[in-house]
């Protein structure tokens, strides 16, 4: 980039990735050297379990226990464990399926997480990422708690991403929480995270991050693309 302003003939460098020539000239040559990475949010069709990222978020219930596999170890060390306390589907369960037992005995060691809240731990099996942060998320009751359903689900965007700044993260990937079966509306949630998102890239100028909102499902993913379309 330097050589543009010694070479008295130079009028720019061409770069050639995979034969798609593009020329750099001393305009983009400041533009690049001046660049100043900023945070991003996108929109992806898929399961945080697809992407590489530095952590990945799992939405948990309040044991931070689940899995088939988590659920055999649970029954065959104490046969007085209810079904209720164990969470065997859905992204819980194939997170804890993926990372193994490691993941269950620290999740153990943890105490559980209220809902709201949100615990980080190693990322054990899962090869796509560095840190797993399991999020509790509210079960939706109806209009009557609406208020505090959308403080509570937002707190748990605002947590996990406050642990992911905390171990430099530069990347992200959520589910969209509550949107399974704690019942919570998918338009109601897809909002409710993209507004906490934003808000907390605004509160952390300083932090660069991509934040990738995950879409397990297509009604979901619909629903993320029309916040931005309105």
């Amino acid at each position: 980039m330097e050589s543009l302003d010694q070479w008295p003939d130079c009028i720019g460098l061409v770069v050639n990735p995979y034969s798609n020539k593009i020329l750099i000239d001393h305009n983009i040559r400041e533009k690049i050297i001046t660049f100043s990475p900023k945070s991003h949010v996108a929109f992806v069709k898929g399961s945080v379990l697809d992407l590489n990222v530095s952590a990945v978020v799992n939405s948990a219930n309040k044991t931070l226990l689940g899995g088939k596999a988590v659920d055999e170890i649970l029954l065959a060390e104490d046969e007085n464990i209810h079904e209720a306390f164990l969470c065997g589907g859905g992204l819980n369960g194939a997170v804890h399926e993926a990372a193994g037992r490691a993941l269950f005995d620290e999740c153990r060691s943890l105490g559980g997480c209220n809902v709201g809240d949100a615990k980080m731990t190693g990322a054990y099996g899962l090869s796509n990422a560095e840190y797993i942060i399991h999020a509790v998320g509210p079960i939706y009751m109806g209009d009557e708690t609406e208020e505090e359903s959308r403080r509570l689900l937002a707190s748990c965007y605002n947590k996990a991403l406050d642990l992911a700044s905390e171990k430099g993260c530069d990347s992200v990937a959520f589910p969209c929480i509550s949107a399974g079966a704690q019942g919570y509306p998918i338009g109601k949630s897809a909002l409710t995270a993209l507004i906490t998102v934003v808000e907390w890239f605004e509160a952390h100028p300083d932090v660069v991050m991509n934040v990738y909102l995950c879409s397990f499902t297509e009604n979901e993913y619909k629903n993320y693309l029309r916040l931005i379309k309105n």
